[in-house]
């Protein structure tokens, strides 16, 4: 449906068919949207989140096309470089994690097509 957001669009939760068609599994965290589009999630969590995640509230299909935007980077290049930045994100000093969290809610970031390819 056009009004479903998955919220969780990952390699774990895309299945293949025996003829090797995609399927998409685990709507646990799945939400219809309302008539403009938005739906507020229960819980975000993981690496396929965009940065926008860490403001809260309410998200578009956006949220989704993102992460299978991740997803097919993952399946193209055969690594998983975001989760090594994450990784090495949470490794960093939690001051400059609360920093980072703190401008993501400010708003002090251009917004992601402020640089167009």
């Amino acid at each position: 449906s056009n009004r479903l957001i998955h919220f969780d669009i990952k390699p774990d939760n895309i299945l293949l068919s025996d003829r090797n068609e995609a399927m998409l599994s685990d709507f646990g965290l799945a939400k219809f949207s309302d008539e403009d589009g938005f739906a507020t999630p229960n819980q975000l969590y993981g690496t396929h989140m965009p940065p926008e995640a860490f403001k809260g509230g309410e998200y578009t299909n956006l949220l989704d096309i993102y992460q299978a935007g991740l997803t097919m980077y993952r399946m193209c290049v055969g690594s998983d470089e975001f989760k090594r930045q994450v990784d090495t994100f949470r490794e960093l000093d939690g001051r400059l994690g609360h920093t980072f969290i703190q401008a993501v809610q400010a708003g002090d970031f251009p917004a992601r097509n402020a640089f167009p390819a």
